[in-house]
């Protein structure tokens, strides 16, 4: 199988139908742009940090740890409780933080 980054040069230029020294003519231009349209890329949907904050907890080894502190409050292990759900919200927010710095 030959696929695009197995091919020369050359090849890719006949079956693109350019020409790697010129580029393209005026016309192929826009014929191209009206067969194709432009080469953008579409915005992708934004999210605001609650929405995000929120989908950090879908996982079920979250709500897994969730119940550990519970269980861990329950018994009267407050601090290893606070402990748990410190960590979980911690995780949370650097989820965020990465989220917002590089979206997908």
């Amino acid at each position: 199988m030959n696929t695009w980054h197995n091919q020369s040069i050359a090849e890719l230029a006949h079956f693109l139908a350019t020409d790697v020294a010129q580029g393209l003519a005026d016309e192929e231009v826009t014929a191209r742009l009206t067969r194709y349209g432009q080469n953008k890329l579409r915005k992708g949907r934004r999210f605001s940090a609650l929405a995000i904050f929120a989908n950090q907890f879908k996982s079920l080894v979250i709500w897994v740890l969730i119940g550990a502190a519970a269980i861990s409050a329950a018994l009267g292990e407050t601090v290893d409780g606070i402990a748990i759900i410190a960590i979980v919200i911690l995780n949370a927010l650097i989820g965020v933080s990465r989220q917002l710095t590089c979206p997908h």
